[in-house]
Formats: C-alpha cells, structure tokens, sequence
C-alpha cells in the first residue's frame, strides 16, 4: 500500500506532573525497536500541548470485538498472534497485557498485537 493512503491513529499519553513515566517510556523504546507484520506500527512521536503524542497504523477492530461475530478467520488470526509472540518473545521482549482488546486488526484483517 502506498505511505501516504495508509490511515493513522494517534494515542495520547498524558504524562504525570509533566513527565514521561517509566512506562510510558517503555512502550515507545519498544515499539521504536520492534518491526513486524504482526506488531503495531509507531511511526512517530511529539508532544503536543503537554501531552505525548503517538502515531501508529490504523487498525479498524480488535480482536476482542470481532472473536463472536465470525470463525472464518479464527485459524489465520491464531497463527498471525503466535508468529507476533514469537517475534517478541525472541527479542526478550515480554507484552504484560495481552489480551482480545490489545489485539487489533485491520482493514485487510491481518492481526497487530498492541498496547504495549
């Protein structure tokens, strides 16, 4: 897909008393690091009126919305979440929160593990 159709999402980061937290610092060093099919995509950071500003792919659903509304895709979504797994667990990186709602999926229905 061409770069400039893709679609993006911001999430907002409001950090505590004007700092970034540990946290909030790990999430972006992650995914500043990480590159792969089955990872959400960070392109960019700023900050914007006090807040943190991230600029990620656009993902359309999660996976927790659409588990219960069809089983074709069951078996791809599966091996899309393990190869993302793999790809982290590789890399010493460990997702504390993985669960259907921090797994996304997007227009081409391909899974993106996020919310790191």
């Amino acid at each position: 897909m061409d770069e400039y159709k893709k679609e993006w999402a911001l999430k907002i980061l409001h950090p505590a008393n004007g700092r970034i937290t540990p946290v909030m610092a790990r999430e972006i060093s992650v995914l500043y690091e990480i590159r792969d099919d089955h990872i959400i995509r960070l392109e960019d950071v700023f900050i914007f009126e006090n807040q943190l500003c991230l600029v990620m792919e656009f993902s359309k659903d999660t996976l927790e919305h659409l588990v219960g509304t069809t089983k074709v895709n069951v078996k791809k979504w599966m091996k899309q979440l393990l190869r993302g797994i793999k790809y982290l667990h590789d890399r010493n990186i460990i997702h504390r929160d993985l669960n259907p709602s921090n797994v996304l999926v997007n227009t081409s229905r391909d899974v993106k593990i996020a919310d790191f």
